[in-house]
């Protein structure tokens, strides 16, 4: 039980389970990156879609499957820029060259145009000599130029439209400014959840970028007018079609493939055998789950509440995690338990266990913010509310 349970796991946590949907979006996706490393066309596309609806799994998919030929997996150099992180260019810029391995190529930009900087300051050379612009897009060229093995550049960015908050763009033109380069070997591949995104960037930036966007809607949302989270009853045939898929992507991420248990090829003949016979009846286990009414009804509350498949995953998490010797199949009345866990006011669970101190600050800042309209307050300020609360009360 603990092979199945580990790699049930690593299915919803490390999110390493095969996609069920987007197979077209997933050929598109991977094309793209070969043709960057076979071919040298450099590209920038965009992936647009709501929260949790697949869009970092579809990349890390489309780079698996691109780097399944030895000539991709030899020819790329992949790069993660995310907009919570690198909040401004220039620690972006300072984390691209730190992933790149290329951190000596910034003294060497500075040196084209140092005048009377101390070298043995080279960090500080490289903030005063050049104006950031100037310095990015140094960078950039210096780094297809000095590669020997020409190499293509994979920038992911994550939370793209944070780097559209930044200003100016620089980071976006220059990386967009490459792909126009014929000597340039890069691919960048955005990734975020506005769908007014192109809205966000300036007419420069646009001018460079070359407009493929990917738009990814959850298989489990509704897309007629018809469709009613309401409308579907315990008859499987009259579901609607994205109930359906969302029954179908639970079934998915709860059953097991023989070949996703470890080390298969080096096991012997007998214990293949009885991993089979384990995954076999853990399937049929789990076939039988999925048509009981109980897990039907409360699969149909977590979908009229939200269709992520993040959320999905959520649920079936604390139910995986139970599994073990003592508890080695899923019972329906876990997944009402685990969705009444999922509906809890995050607020309210956090401040469970507080002391009557705590709360009282907590109060107190609470109605500090009110009165200054949401400014920042001091912890002299929180005392002296937290005085007047108990003064009040007293």
């Amino acid at each position: 039980m603990d092979l199945i349970s580990d790699v049930l796991r690593r299915k919803l946590r490390g999110n390493e389970h095969h996609l069920l949907y987007f197979n077209e979006e997933l050929n598109y996706l991977q094309n793209i990156i070969t043709s960057s490393v076979l071919k040298g066309e450099s590209s920038s596309i965009l992936v647009i879609g709501r929260r949790g609806v697949g869009k970092h799994h579809l990349l890390r998919e489309a780079i698996k499957k691109a780097k399944e030929n030895s000539d991709v997996n030899s020819g790329l150099s992949e790069v993660y820029l995310n907009g919570l992180v690198h909040t401004d260019d220039r620690s972006a810029m300072k984390s691209l060259a730190k992933q790149l391995h290329n951190e000596t190529l910034l003294n060497s930009i500075v040196s084209q145009s140092d005048h009377g900087c101390d070298p043995d300051d080279n960090s500080h050379c490289i903030m005063k000599s050049l104006p950031f612009s100037q310095q990015l897009s140094l960078f950039l060229n210096e780094v297809h130029r000095n590669q020997r093995d020409r190499k293509t550049v994979l920038v992911v960015l994550s939370e793209f439209d944070l780097f559209a908050l930044h200003h100016n763009q620089l980071l976006l033109y220059n990386l967009f400014d490459s792909c126009q380069s014929p000597e340039s070997r890069i691919c960048v591949i955005g990734l975020t959840c506005r769908l007014d995104i192109m809205e966000l960037l300036e007419k420069r930036v646009k001018s460079r970028f070359s407009h493929r966007q990917i738009y990814l809607k959850s298989p489990a949302a509704p897309i007629e007018n018809t469709d009613s989270y309401a409308s579907d009853d315990l008859n499987s045939d009259t579901r609607s079609k994205p109930f359906k898929q969302f029954c179908e992507i639970c079934k998915h991420l709860l059953s097991v493939d023989i070949g996703d248990l470890p080390d298969m090829p080096l096991r012997t003949l007998e214990d293949c055998r009885r991993c089979e016979r384990l995954v076999t009846s853990w399937n049929n286990h789990i076939e039988k789950l999925m048509n009981d009414e109980i897990v039907i009804d409360s699969l149909r509350q977590a979908w009229s509440i939200s269709v992520s498949i993040r959320r999905l995953m959520n649920l079936l998490i604390p139910i995986v995690a139970s599994l073990g010797p003592e508890h080695d199949r899923i019972k329906p009345v876990q997944f009402i338990e685990s969705l009444c866990t999922l509906q809890q006011d995050s607020k309210l669970t956090a401040l469970k266990g507080c002391s009557v101190l705590e709360l009282f600050l907590i109060a107190a800042m609470v109605k500090l913010q009110d009165i200054n309209h949401g400014k920042p307050v001091n912890f002299e300020c929180l005392y002296h509310g937290k005085l007047f609360i108990h003064n009040c009360i007293l």
